[in-house]
């Protein structure tokens, strides 16, 4: 990807915390859905039981410090699996997924980042795109309790 210092992603989910981009690589991507009734409200991650398994809702509003606005008509959980695990999250909005082409990843430029929620940015068609850093997230998380 791009001249800048590598990051190995395969097609990426772009969605949307409060105003910032964020995407994941679709490779981990386990379902997207609307969310249930959650109140994210208290700031902290919170349990969330479906289909007889109890899972981590990870609050990113909280770990990259953006307002919460609420579940909207446009809400999505997402759940994720890392390192073995499941974990879900709710983002304000899925706005686009970019497959992986030859195209695409040459204009695509990773800079790496020193906060530990963050592998860095994705620098694509003059935008700006964050890129968690879930395996650190996962850590402490567990879907079985």
């Amino acid at each position: 990807m791009g001249q800048s210092n590598q990051i190995e992603l395969t097609s990426l989910l772009i969605f949307y915390i409060d105003k910032h981009e964020l995407c994941l690589d679709m490779k981990d991507l386990v379902k997207i859905m609307d969310p249930p009734v959650l109140d994210m409200s208290d700031e902290k991650d919170m349990l969330w039981e479906h289909g007889g398994i109890i899972f981590t809702v990870i609050n990113l509003h909280k770990l990259f410090n953006v307002k919460n606005n609420g579940l909207t008509f446009q809400s999505k959980l997402i759940l994720l699996e890392i390192k073995e695990k499941t974990v879900c999250f709710l983002v304000d909005k899925v706005i686009e997924m970019i497959a992986s082409t030859e195209k695409s990843s040459e204009s695509r430029v990773f800079i790496p980042s020193t906060d530990p929620n963050l592998k860095g940015v994705i620098q694509y068609e003059g935008r700006e795109i964050l890129v968690p850093n879930f395996d650190s997230m996962v850590n402490g998380h567990t879907n079985k309790y």
